[in-house]
């Protein structure tokens, strides 16, 4: 019996410290969603901006920041972007900044400078791990097309512009 209560002080204890009971840990699907739906118009589905005074997460610029300063930042607006208080929790604006996070590695490739877009992106590692429905995908040298679930086709420049059929 003792060692028992001991297991359920320890279990009570220490958890919470790992961060298991009452996470509040990000959901990049979320923030996928409310990035393509929100911050996009923006900052580009792939992350490069596609307006000119709007950080390209592309090549990672500003995300390196603490994510507090980062969600401050969303929440309050800054420079030309409107404050989104009103529209996401800041729940929601970490799950897309945990997604725009991931943008910087979606083509970038450090190892080679000449070929600076990655064969794989994260959006099939996403597939692979049965966390998004599989898309399909044909690839050229100067951008690729893929088509979502609703059959609609996309075509993602490696420019940073990207084309609907």
């Amino acid at each position: 019996m003792e060692l028992r209560l001991l297991f359920l002080f320890l279990f009570f204890l220490l958890f919470p410290w790992f961060g298991v009971i009452g996470s509040n840990s990000p959901n990049i699907i979320a923030g996928r969603d409310i990035y393509m739906s929100i911050c996009s118009s923006c900052h580009g589905i792939n992350g490069k901006a596609s307006i000119n005074y709007a950080p390209s997460f592309y090549y990672g610029e500003r995300l390196e920041k603490d994510i507090s300063i980062l969600v401050k930042s969303v929440r309050e607006g800054l420079g030309r972007m409107a404050p989104q208080e009103g529209n996401l929790k800041d729940l929601q604006i970490t799950d897309a900044i945990s997604y725009a996070r991931t943008l910087q590695k979606y083509f970038k490739k450090e190892e080679d400078e000449d070929q600076k877009y990655e064969e794989y992106s994260v959006s099939g590692a996403l597939v692979d791990q049965k966390l998004l429905p599989p898309q399909s995908r044909r690839e050229n040298k100067t951008g690729f097309y893929e088509t979502n679930e609703n059959g609609q086709s996309i075509f993602f420049n490696y420019d940073g512009s990207i084309w609907t059929n």
